[in-house]
């Protein structure tokens, strides 16, 4: 009798053990989904923000000298919708808002939009120095000094510009090969094109450059995605190679290697291996940390890079 109970009891502990494993393994599946899913998304928003082109063409006076409304034109390929004006750098109001602005703030490719500052609670007044800006819902932002507006000079430019601190360096991109058993890491080589056929486990550097006025200190949560554009869903991560925060002061340069395939690498093999199939493949990078010394959160995408995948 005591031999068959152990025999159950054996049966029995080998099920929970199997049922532990599979509920790790679906909750591994899940999360990598999920990772995927956010990638997607946040790419998508990027894909939408590139095709936005927004102008501030023209500003109206009143007759005390205050801003009376200004023009706005979207001559991108895709519809916008203004969420935020500011003077100086200092938010004035959303433009969307019908109780401050009554049409709104959308704007359809190629049409106009009027932007009315009659119903401010403060008038806003006129400062032939002052220059200002609107952004959109997707964080595209226009500049264009008032006096330029009120007084338009055909050879007069608009300024374009996405808000965030780190300017990606474009020729500073690179790849190179990984060896597993190692951890050695190859010269490094142009991002722009790689063999799929040479090919396997690759990291990534790219350079970045603080250009705001207050010290970032990045987290390793801050990760490299590509993305293939050719009707696969094949979308990886690599996270950055650094034990500790990567801190960068006002106008610091500095490369960062993407290497690990999670933000807690455990071993050698924790690297990713590049797509097997050619494709071409869009890359966006995504930082995460915080400000200092405030300490405030702080967040960014940056796009603009993309690889040729390709068999020799």
């Amino acid at each position: 009798m005591r031999r068959k109970n152990s025999g159950l009891s054996l049966v029995i502990g080998v099920m929970l053990i199997l049922i532990l494993f599979f509920a790790i393994a679906a909750s591994q599946l899940l999360s990598l989904e999920n990772y995927a899913m956010s990638a997607r998304t946040a790419l998508a928003i990027e894909e939408e923000k590139l095709q936005e082109r927004t102008y501030i063409t023209s500003l109206t006076k009143d007759a005390q000298n205050n801003i009376a409304q200004i023009t706005v034109k979207n001559t991108g390929s895709i519809a916008v919708l203004l969420r935020s004006l500011y003077v100086d750098h200092r938010y004035l109001f959303d433009p969307s808002d019908t109780a401050i602005n009554p049409n709104g703030g959308s704007i359809n490719p190629n049409s106009t939009l009027t932007i009315t500052f009659e119903r401010l609670s403060t008038p806003e007044s006129y400062n032939e120095e002052s220059v200002i800006s609107i952004a959109t819902q997707r964080g595209s932002l226009s500049m264009a000094a008032e006096r330029s507006l009120a007084n338009p000079d055909p050879l007069i430019i608009n300024i374009e510009a996405n808000f965030g601190p780190l300017k990606l360096i474009f020729d500073s991109f690179y790849y190179a090969s990984y060896d597993t058993r190692t951890g050695a890491i190859s010269s490094w080589k142009p991002g722009w094109s790689l063999d799929t056929t040479l090919e396997n486990e690759v990291v990534w550097n790219i350079t970045v450059k603080n250009i705001y006025s207050q010290a970032v200190q990045l987290t390793k949560t801050s990760c490299f995605v590509l993305m293939s554009i050719d009707g696969s869903n094949n979308v990886v991560s690599w996270y950055m190679n650094s034990t500790s925060p990567v801190f960068l002061n006002p106008q610091d340069e500095k490369q960062i290697v993407f290497q690990w395939n999670s933000p807690d690498r455990r071993g050698l093999n924790d690297v990713n291996s590049i797509f097997s199939d050619p494709c071409r493949s869009k890359i966006f990078m995504a930082f995460f940390g915080k400000y200092q010394p405030s300490g405030l959160s702080y967040a960014q995408t940056i796009p603009f890079e993309s690889v040729e995948i390709f068999k020799s």
